[in-house]
C-alpha cells in the first residue's frame, strides 16, 4: 500500500459497504490515543473496533445538504474521512451505534457553530465558521436511561498495573475524551440523536448540560 493511501481521504461519497484496509491506517495517523479506544483506553487487542460518529448509512439528502453549508462539493463528502471514525471498544462501539450516547463538543466550539444561526435557528451557509482539524475535548454524554445500569473503566497506564484504571458512572461527569474527531460530525449525529429523544429523556439532559439548549 502506498503512503498516500494511508493519508489521503477519498473524494466522494461512499459506494463500498465496507471500509478499506486504508481507513485503518489514516485514522491511527492522527488519532492521539494511539488507535486504543477512545473512552476506555484499553488497546486495539481487547476488541477495540473502529465506529463511525456520523454513520455510512446517512441518507444522501442530509449528505447533500451538509455539503452545503460545509461548502463543499456535491457528493464529495466522503464518511470514511479519518475525522468521523474513532476507536472504540466493541460494547461501546454497539452502544453508540444504538443511540446509548454521544460525544459532546466543546462548549466554545458548540457556541461557534450556534452564534452563526439567524433568527429562527436557520443555518446560513456563508456565516457557517471554518474550524480546522485538530485534537479536542469531548464530554461522554449518555442518552439513555440503560446507561444507569453499569459503568465505564478507563486505563490509565500502559502496560496497565492492578491500579491503572479509574471507574465512572452515570452521568458520567469526569469521563473527558481526547479524539482528532471533527466537532462537526459530532453536531450533526448529537443533534439526530436527541431528536429521537422524548421529553423525559430531553429535560433532565439540558438541565445537566445547558450548552444542549444553545
Amino acid at each position: 500500500m502506498s503512503s498516500s493511501a494511508a493519508d489521503t481521504t477519498p473524494s466522494s461519497r461512499l459506494i463500498l459497504d465496507q471500509p478499506r484496509p486504508a481507513v485503518g491506517h489514516r485514522v491511527e495517523a492522527v488519532d492521539p490515543n494511539g488507535r486504543r479506544c477512545t473512552v476506555e483506553h484499553c488497546p486495539r487487542e481487547r476488541a477495540v473496533q473502529l465506529c463511525h460518529v456520523l454513520p455510512r448509512s446517512t441518507h444522501e439528502t442530509l449528505l447533500s445538504s451538509l455539503e452545503w453549508f460545509w461548502r463543499m462539493r456535491h457528493r464529495s463528502l466522503n464518511l470514511d474521512t479519518r475525522y468521523n471514525i474513532f476507536p472504540l471498544g466493541a460494547s461501546l462501539h454497539f452502544l453508540h451505534d444504538h443511540h446509548r450516547w454521544a460525544l459532546l463538543p466543546p462548549d466554545e466550539i458548540v457556541n461557534q457553530y450556534a452564534a452563526t444561526l439567524r433568527r429562527g435557528r436557520v443555518a446560513v451557509r456563508e456565516d457557517f465558521p471554518a474550524i480546522g482539524n485538530d485534537i479536542y475535548t469531548y464530554r461522554f454524554l449518555p442518552l439513555h436511561s440503560d446507561m444507569k445500569t453499569f459503568g465505564v473503566t478507563q486505563q490509565t497506564q500502559h502496560p496497565p498495573t492492578a491500579d491503572s484504571f479509574a471507574s465512572f458512572v452515570y452521568p458520567f461527569d469526569g469521563l473527558i475524551l481526547r479524539s482528532h474527531i471533527h466537532p462537526k460530525f459530532a453536531i450533526v449525529e448529537l443533534g439526530r440523536k436527541m431528536a429521537r429523544l422524548g421529553p423525559e429523556v430531553w429535560v433532565p439532559l439540558v438541565t445537566q448540560w445547558p450548552i444542549l439548549d444553545t
